[in-house]
């Protein structure tokens, strides 16, 4: 988990590089960074977290598994920063404030079609995650065990981000970009959920 976790914050800061040089101007440090640190501190905490299952070979779907759930779980929480600069922005051009603003925000055009991103992408690494997760389920036990922490958590946030996901493509030209922000708000919480379940659960662990 220490390790996972810490790829997680490294993957985010990646993309805060790459964001920043692309608008140095949109201030999106402010909203990525506290997520880092967060991610910092829970590696800490997890540091001396009992260590996944060990195998001899190296197993692909393990690897699969592990990144794809990863890639996730980043777009997701990039989805919280892009959703809550969005609603900040918006709110802003609402008000119609005349007074310079603090900290600069990219244009609700870009925030939401980053919105859209993390939607389609968060849905798609979970999707790859789940099936290859039961996969490597089946290597390993040689059955599936549908009723177990790892695969009914897992596919209850896959099940809300391609609900998510799907609202915003049937609905693209009345969904508005407000709510496309509430929905990767909420995909963050419902995230932030299953994690502290699994988290402190025997998933993939020697049983």
């Amino acid at each position: 988990w220490f390790q996972w976790v810490v790829l997680g914050a490294w993957g985010l800061a990646v993309a805060c590089l790459i964001l920043t040089l692309r608008n140095p101007t949109g201030s999106m440090g402010l909203f990525l960074i506290p997520m880092i640190l967060a991610l910092i501190g829970l590696a800490l905490l997890l540091g001396q977290a009992d260590p996944f299952q060990p195998e001899t070979t190296i197993n692909v779907w393990r690897v699969i598994h592990g990144v794809s759930l990863l890639v996730g779980t980043m777009f997701i929480s990039l989805g919280l920063a892009f959703g809550g600069m969005y609603l900040i922005q918006s709110h802003r051009l609402k008000s119609k404030r005349r007074k310079p603003a603090k900290f600069k925000l990219p244009t609700l055009e870009f925030l939401q079609s980053m919105n859209r991103l993390s939607l389609f992408s968060s849905a798609i690494g979970l999707a790859l995650g789940l099936v290859s997760g039961v996969i490597l389920n089946v290597h390993r036990e040689g059955h599936i065990a549908w009723f177990s922490g790892g695969i009914v958590f897992t596919f209850a946030l896959f099940a809300w981000s391609f609900i998510a996901a799907m609202t915003e493509l049937a609905s693209s030209s009345s969904l508005g970009g407000r709510k496309s922000a509430y929905l990767v708000i909420a995909n963050f919480v419902f995230l932030t959920v299953v994690l502290a379940i699994v988290l402190f659960s025997s998933h993939g662990q020697p049983n």
